[in-house]
């Protein structure tokens, strides 16, 4: 049976900050800065990364791949070391003990250590697709479009000498990625935050109770100690509840827009900060007129999916 497949994804999901009436008059951003990171996430070879970790560890973290559990590790990108990083295993449905996903922390024992300006990236395993291109294609499709995403590339993973597989090097979504798209990491940032036995949630009205989406099953990233669930126990009703004639403008209440109608320059600067979604796997919001037969609208785009990204058109 089709399961939706642990993969990092972008904020897109749903909440931005809403543009204003003038921002279609608005020069457009320029595009971002050269950061050091470029080189990693060059896209035209095939990169190399080298671990070395004790052989204990490393067979600790294959037998016991479904826990969360560190282990210091150095590694090794063309001339660049860094040593007493940690790693782990990660995914939902797609963790391994014969070919584990891993999470890389740089900072997990030593305070502000990062690679190229990063903290951390995962290196996905991707069991769960053959080709191991889907999610870097639809990444990359996404970006061209204008709309941010993590940067993906493929490289062979070493460890301790022995060739470990060829693995995909994705950006983390956190507040370094929300300053280098955004320009600032002031908003809010959540995770659609899954277990593997969890029924799938296709954005049903769960209620006006904020606890019923914050921190199950949207995990707030930024901002913990007031994460403003309202706001999206408010998204989820308008998304279900509303009518064509009042949604745009209880959209714009909210203070959000659709990500897909985001491009380069379309944010206000002078509004607030922006709420941002980010998911492993998460459904794409509809727009159901509840006054009409016709499909639903869809206004928020899932960028991660298994069958790729998707957008539906509503009548």
């Amino acid at each position: 049976m089709f399961r939706c497949r642990l993969h990092v994804v972008v904020a897109v999901a749903a909440l931005v900050t809403a543009v204003s009436a003038r921002v279609a008059a608005q020069t457009p951003a320029a595009p971002p800065a050269p950061s050091p990171a470029d080189a990693l996430f060059d896209d035209t070879v095939v990169h190399e990364i080298r671990l070395t970790i004790n052989s204990k560890d490393w067979s600790a973290l294959k037998t016991d791949y479904l826990a969360n559990t560190y282990y210091p590790t150095d590694l090794r990108w063309r001339d660049q070391v860094v040593r007493n990083i940690g790693i782990r295993s990660r995914g939902t449905g797609s963790r391994s003990g014969i070919k584990p996903g891993l999470r890389v922390d740089f900072d997990r024992y030593t305070t502000g250590q990062t690679l190229l300006g990063l903290k951390s990236f995962v290196l996905r395993n991707n069991t769960q697709d053959a080709s191991g291109m889907h999610e870097r294609i639809s990444m990359l499709f996404f970006r061209r479009m204008g709309v941010p995403a993590p940067r993906e590339t493929h490289a062979r993973l070493y460890v301790n000498n022995a060739y470990a597989g060829l693995y995909t090097i994705v950006e983390s979504v956190d507040k370094d990625f929300l300053k280098r798209v955004d320009g600032e990491d002031g908003g809010y940032l959540y995770k659609y935050d899954y277990n593997v036995n969890d029924k799938p949630w296709y954005v049903d009205d769960r209620g006006s109770d904020p606890g019923l989406y914050v921190p199950s099953p949207f995990k707030p990233e930024t901002h913990e100690s007031d994460p403003r669930p309202e706001k999206l126990a408010d998204l989820v009703r308008i998304v279900n509840q509303d009518s064509d004639a009042v949604f745009r403008a209880d959209v714009a209440r909210l203070g959000v827009f659709p990500a897909l109608q985001r491009g380069p320059g379309s944010r206000d600067p002078q509004a607030p900060n922006p709420f941002v979604l980010w998911s492993e796997c998460v459904p794409a919001f509809r727009h159901r007129d509840p006054t009409r037969r016709a499909p639903g609208r869809q206004v928020v785009v899932s960028l991660r999916h298994d069958r790729g990204p998707r957008r539906a058109h509503g009548a």
